[in-house]
């Protein structure tokens, strides 16, 4: 009989401490430069230059956690900016057994992705304001925050069918002969 805990507990086990930290973590940070820089830089900025690429008439601009525009003013609060299904996303990669160079591929591609799904997000959520308000509450409090982690979870579920691929196919069959 084996002792310890299975490798899915194991995994539930990592997944849920390794969440936990970063999320206590980055909210411990809250009026932080670090969150001041997450929001502001990170996530208003690049938010108002596609929402200029895409439609310059709306004249937005960046103020602090503000997208700015002569028609109304969208606020982008911690939480706001994407982090949780970031942090979602690197908890599972980190809990699943795989390599470090493996598991950075997975941060450095899941991270890129989720951000930019976030980008799209605000950029929608400013265009419901500007022109379907009706639209903004279901989008902003359900529809976009699902989208984000069902796809962060698909990409997780590709990854890890790639590195397992990839861990197969490096391993012998035991059904051919040696040589």
């Amino acid at each position: 009989m084996k002792k310890g805990f299975s490798k899915e507990v194991r995994f539930a086990l990592f997944f849920l401490i390794f969440f936990g930290a970063l999320h206590f973590g980055y909210n411990s940070m809250r009026g932080s430069k670090l969150e001041k820089f997450a929001v502001d830089v990170v996530t208003v900025t690049p938010g108002a230059w596609l929402i200029n690429t895409l439609s310059p008439d709306e004249r937005v601009t960046a103020s602090g956690k503000k997208l700015v525009s002569p028609h109304g003013t969208l606020t982008i609060l911690n939480g706001c900016e994407g982090f949780e299904s970031i942090f979602l996303l690197l908890a599972a990669i980190a809990a699943f057994s795989s390599s470090w160079l493996n598991k950075l591929s997975g941060f450095l591609i899941g991270i890129g992705m989720v951000y930019i799904l976030n980008q799209a997000r605000i950029v929608i959520l400013f265009f419901c304001f500007r022109y379907r308000k009706d639209w903004f509450d279901p989008i902003h409090s359900h529809i976009a925050p699902t989208l984000i982690i069902l796809i962060a979870s698909l990409f997780f579920l590709g990854w890890v069918t790639i590195i397992n691929n990839k861990a197969n196919s490096k391993a012998p069959n035991p059904k051919e002969p040696a040589e």
